[in-house]
């Protein structure tokens, strides 16, 4: 039930989609990270779908193409993750010392390098998408279970920056608990191990 609930959890965090209301403590988000790849599962799909629609039933050009398979990944997620990339490019670019990066992360409102970096980032995403056709889609969406097999893993990989906060929660429903931090592992590692042989496996 417990792992019904981190999976809850993780999809309401890392996702728009309607989910039920549970409580999120500790023991609930024990496993939450566990699940992140689900997200990139789901985005996967969708964007699988999508584009088979329009590359296989529509004359749309590759702009059309490359903007919407663009914008599934930002509807899905309700855009948190532009939200932490932004804050980073911030604290990045502001070459400050550790203290003042972490104020940065936290300061609500948007810097210059922020919607210089968005901008750049959906240059970049919309550009690599165009280059995409009916061979390469099965391919190319793999890199969202990836992807996100990898963020679940660098949070238990990482030292946090701060001792308090979401992350630190998240990691102390493995810190001490071999056996969970070992599921946890594991699940991202198995993400990884089988998103890649499928990869060579296309080529």
């Amino acid at each position: 039930m417990n792992m019904l609930k981190s999976l809850i959890i993780a999809l309401a965090m890392y996702s728009k989609l309607p989910v039920p209301n549970i409580d999120w403590d500790e023991k609930n988000m024990r496993y939450a990270m566990c699940f992140f790849p689900v997200v990139g599962v789901i985005i996967g799909a969708l964007v699988f779908g999508a584009g088979q629609l329009i590359l296989r039933y529509t004359e749309c050009g590759k702009l059309f193409f490359a903007a919407v398979m663009t914008m599934i990944p930002v509807a899905v997620t309700g855009g948190i993750h532009l939200d932490g990339f932004a804050d980073t490019i911030d604290a990045v670019s502001s070459y400050k010392d550790r203290e003042k990066k972490l104020e940065i992360l936290k300061d609500p409102h948007t810097g210059a390098f922020a919607v210089i970096g968005l901008c750049a980032y959906f240059l970049i995403t919309a550009a690599l998408w165009s280059e995409v056709n009916l061979k390469t889609l099965s391919l190319a969406v793999w890199m969202y279970p990836i992807s996100r097999a990898l963020s679940g893993l660098s949070v238990v990989s990482f030292r946090s920056a701060k001792s308090s906060g979401l992350l630190r929660t998240f990691k102390r429903g493995r810190i001490g608990r071999g056996r969970g931090s070992s599921y946890l592992y594991g699940l991202c590692l198995w993400q990884q191990e089988q998103s890649i042989f499928f990869v060579f496996r296309v080529q």
